[in-house]
């Protein structure tokens, strides 16, 4: 039974279609039907769900640098890794992570766009990272005044302005992510200011992928307290992903780390599942022909990969907050 809400929304089932409310649209969709499924289907739900997992780790590691995103953020996030797993070279849907991903999807990518990086520092650093494999930022020469836009609603109280570089490396593969440097500048409002570069610094562990974030926090000053005062909100909080880098040292897909048990003062845990949906799937696959009711040949008919497969043949015969060096298990 479908009803009107408070907001004067229909939400509930009426007939064949289904009714709902998405911020302020009216969405009407039809009944979801059931359908049998074949090894895409279970193959590119398993990857989703990596994907899903990978982003959310990258938005909890990048948190103490946006401080507030706005509502679509999570679902760009999610796109921008889906986009990197998805278009990675030469690899296959249940036989590969973010590690193997196209990262140059991630660059750019802006954490709220209420009042997005871009369009608040009118200046674009230059990233690179040397073959020693140390990343350096080249901010140019600015007149804050004239290249820095800080909205009409704090503009008056903004006495300072503070610029954030944060790299951190992830290890999907074994589980955590690490904040390598966080590099801060301090600028007055309307400051005229010299090109400079900034090293970052920090050992970065083998296999690692390298996101370099940057973001701008405003402050106002209290006489009262003699000190500076946040004035970041979701209105305005800008925050992009401005470089990102892989490690060919990465173990491989499916490999156990090598490493002992892990230190719970600089670790804490996580739940990025990208691993164990990956080392399930193929029973995942074998289970649902076993019960399915229709050949068996149907369920593979969309899938031509012939790895897959002969792990399924087997399977089926054997019944089978910042600190630099701190360590996140997921």
């Amino acid at each position: 039974m479908a009803i009107i809400d408070h907001k004067g929304k229909i939400r509930g089932i009426a007939g064949s279609v289904i009714f709902r409310g998405y911020r302020k649209k009216q969405i009407v969709q039809g009944k979801p039907k059931a359908y049998p499924l074949t090894a895409a289907s279970i193959t590119s739900s398993s990857e989703f769900g990596l994907i899903s997992s990978a982003a959310s780790a990258i938005r909890k590691a990048f948190l103490p640098a946006y401080r507030y995103y706005d509502g679509p953020a999570v679902g760009r996030v999610t796109s921008a890794v889906s986009k990197c797993v998805r278009g990675a070279a030469g690899t296959v849907a249940g036989e590969r992570d973010l590690h193997d991903g196209e990262l140059s999807h991630l660059n750019g990518l802006e954490f709220n766009l209420n009042n997005p990086l871009s369009a608040v520092l009118l200046v674009k650093p230059q990233v690179e990272r040397d073959i020693e494999g140390v990343v350096r930022v080249l901010m140019p020469a600015m007149n804050l005044s004239k290249d820095l836009k800080i909205p009409q609603s704090i503009k008056g109280k903004t006495y300072r302005v503070k610029v954030r570089f944060l790299l951190t490396g992830f290890n999907f593969r074994e589980n955590y992510y690490e904040y390598i440097d966080n590099q801060e500048i301090s600028y007055q409002r309307d400051e005229k200011t010299e090109a400079q570069t900034i090293e970052m610094r920090g050992t970065v562990p083998s296999g690692c992928i390298l996101v370099l974030s940057m973001s701008l926090s405003f402050y106002s000053f209290s006489d009262m307290d003699q000190e500076l005062v946040l004035l970041n909100s979701v209105e305005c909080s800008p925050c992009a992903i401005i470089g990102s880098w892989k490690d060919t040292r990465v173990i491989p897909l499916g490999q156990e780390t090598s490493e002992g048990p892990a230190d719970t003062a600089l670790r804490t845990s996580m739940n990025y599942t990208g691993n164990r949906l990956l080392a399930d799937l193929p029973n995942k696959i074998v289970q649902q022909a076993r019960s399915a009711t229709y050949p068996r040949q149907v369920l593979f008919k969309q899938t031509s990969d012939k790895s897959i497969t002969h792990a399924l043949i087997r399977n089926e015969k054997d019944d089978v907050g910042i600190v630099a060096g701190k360590r996140v298990m997921f």
